[in-house]
């Protein structure tokens, strides 16, 4: 069964972080095995508002970073560890 998954990240590459890796890697396996995955993330400078990275659709918001805070009221529900994402300093 195809489900089609909605993706929520404060920020997502290009922008470097641990927890931000994650929700890449976890969208391009998902998509990898049939889903439909879009991604929204808050907008960046240089960076299109919308694009596909393989079968990922992404969009990015300038308003996002107001919004999540309302979507997401239980504060132990967000995935924002706050450590660095170890595959960065090696690169």
């Amino acid at each position: 069964m195809t489900l089609r998954i909605l993706l929520v990240s404060d920020h997502f590459p290009p922008f470097l972080g641990g927890a931000h890796r994650q929700s890449y890697l976890l969208s391009q396996q998902l998509a990898q095995r049939g889903h439909e995955v879009t991604v929204v993330t808050s907008w960046q400078p240089g960076v299109p508002d919308k694009e596909v990275d393989g079968l990922v659709t992404i969009y990015r918001l300038k308003e996002l970073r107001t919004l999540v805070p309302a979507m997401v009221r239980d504060r132990h529900q967000r995935h924002h560890p706050p450590y660095p994402d170890p595959a960065v300093a090696w690169q």
